[in-house]
């Protein structure tokens, strides 16, 4: 099915789900209404009044002061007063966002702003919406940046390219991936099989099938050694090397050796590990929390369970002396 036949369709379906559950969308004081003859238009919510009139086959929510409006298969946009400040020329349009839209006239997309500026020609095979104040654009195959000016931050030489986390986006050339940052510098070269998404400024990276860890200038935190790394949850990351498992911090450093079978990680600030096929509970500096002598976590987490309400019991009649005492 035709790519702009979908989206209408989808369109078409919100609408109607949202009428029949009574829904009225709202912006300050219009909301948007059908009427008799199936076309949509808006309303003052307050006085009833028709503001736009019931002309379009489509009609959106108002983003940033203008709503997208579709009649006769051509979209535009017109403000609170009804008036069309950009004229239904366009097959497609998203919303605006940060003063920008995205249009498409015959499968060529560009961006447009609220005075009817062009930033890009309609010339890119596609686009994405502004983030941040940048977006990529796509022509014969490969991906580039720009910025809302549309001036272009790298060349169109990308195969593929993400979203960006942590100030950096993933970038892919030759099946080869690395990073680059919003003002369109590689930071992170294009040497690597794989680049996990940055989170608090680190993210792993995998070369000849080894893992290594590395900071948002690119700078190596660990060698590249780990035949398999996770995500950092509480501030650690499990680590494996040939079979045993530890934990590394957002430095690199090991704070965890790796000396065991398995571990789950972390939370609360311990971590179940097994080591010679007995479970039991560390904490993040690697002392001993439930002694490693159950034959499974699950029996692990009862005696965990066990010996902390335990303490509990001992720290409240602690409490109950003082109190009695004082």
């Amino acid at each position: 099915m035709n790519k702009k036949v979908v989206l209408k369709v989808c369109l078409t379906l919100m609408l109607v789900s949202f009428y029949s559950c009574g829904i009225l969308f709202k912006e300050q004081d219009l909301e948007v209404m059908e009427c008799t003859n199936g076309k949509y238009g808006f309303k003052d919510s307050k006085k009833g009044k028709t503001v736009i009139p019931c002309k379009y086959d489509e009609i959106a929510i108002f983003s940033e002061g203008l709503a997208r409006v579709m009649l006769n298969n051509k979209v535009g946009f017109v403000d609170k007063t009804g008036k069309e400040v950009i004229s239904l020329m366009y097959d497609d349009a998203s919303d605006f966002s940060e003063g920008l839209a995205r249009v498409q006239t015959n499968d060529k997309q560009g961006f447009f702003d609220k005075t009817i500026k062009k930033i890009t020609s309609l010339k890119n095979n596609n686009v994405d919406n502004f983030s941040e104040g940048v977006a990529w654009v796509k022509l014969n195959g490969k991906i580039g940046l720009i910025d809302k000016s549309g001036k272009a931050l790298t060349p169109l030489i990308y195969d593929d390219i993400d979203k960006f986390f942590d100030g950096l986006a993933r970038v892919m050339l030759y099946n080869k991936l690395g990073c680059v940052d919003k003002a369109g510098n590689e930071v992170i070269p294009l040497i690597y099989e794989t680049v996990d998404n940055f989170s608090e400024g680190v993210a792993w990276v995998k070369l000849n099938d080894k893992r290594g860890l590395v900071d948002i200038t690119g700078n190596a935190l660990t060698p590249l050694m780990y035949d398999d790394a996770d995500m950092f949850f509480e501030g650690l990351a499990r680590v494996m090397l040939n079979d045993k498992i530890g934990f590394v911090d957002k430095t690199g450093k090991e704070v965890v050796p790796l000396i065991y079978d398995n571990a789950h990680i972390f939370s609360e600030g311990m971590a179940a590990v097994c080591l010679n096929f007995k479970w039991g509970f560390i904490d993040k500096t690697n002392d001993v929390i439930i002694a490693l002598e159950s034959k499974s976590i699950e029996e692990a987490e009862i005696k965990k369970r066990s010996t902390f309400e335990s303490i509990t019991k001992i720290i409240s009649l602690i409490d109950i002396v003082k109190s009695t005492k004082d």
